[in-house]
């Protein structure tokens, strides 16, 4: 298994350009129906093409938890770094249900699509904004619409 391991981050510094470079950050805002606290991951591959991964919490009546994973394309614009992208995850709740979420509680799929941008802040450091609409398939379809905002730092 260690080998395995070696083999692959071997190869991935080969593969990969120079300037790929790994970020991580936390961001406060609204994600309907309440507030959302929402963890990321974010892998540069390069200057244009970020891979990210998202855990959300919403608190409402009911909690709301989302994971997903997104592909993001970050536009050429220097000091603003505009982004857009779209992912595919799941999310779970609690019994009570919002728009397309179960209204038994469980598991639904989820649409999340991101524009946003990231203003450098230095050090390493980003002002990370985005809106946020999501497309859930539960029960139904509903659609919920999300502002969040906080700090990435890239390693």
């Amino acid at each position: 298994m260690r080998k395995a391991l070696l083999v692959i981050v071997l190869l991935a510094q080969l593969v990969l350009p120079a300037s790929a470079r790994i970020g991580a950050g936390m961001r406060l805002g609204f994600q309907d129906p309440s507030f959302c606290i929402n963890f990321f991951g974010d892998f540069e591959i390069t200057r244009n093409i970020d891979i990210t991964a998202d855990f959300d919490m919403i608190t409402a009546d009911i909690f709301i938890g989302q994971f997903t994973g997104n592909f993001k394309y970050t536009f050429d614009v220097p000091s603003i770094n505009p982004y857009a992208g779209m992912g595919l995850g799941i999310g779970f709740c609690g019994s009570g249900g919002y728009y397309g979420y179960p209204s038994t509680g469980g598991v639904y799929f989820i649409i999340p699509l991101h524009v946003g941008m990231q203003i450098p802040l230095g050090a390493g450091f980003y002002l990370d904004a985005e809106v946020r609409p999501v497309i859930g398939i539960g029960e139904g379809a509903g659609f919920s619409f999300g502002f969040i905002a906080g700090v990435l730092y890239f390693f």
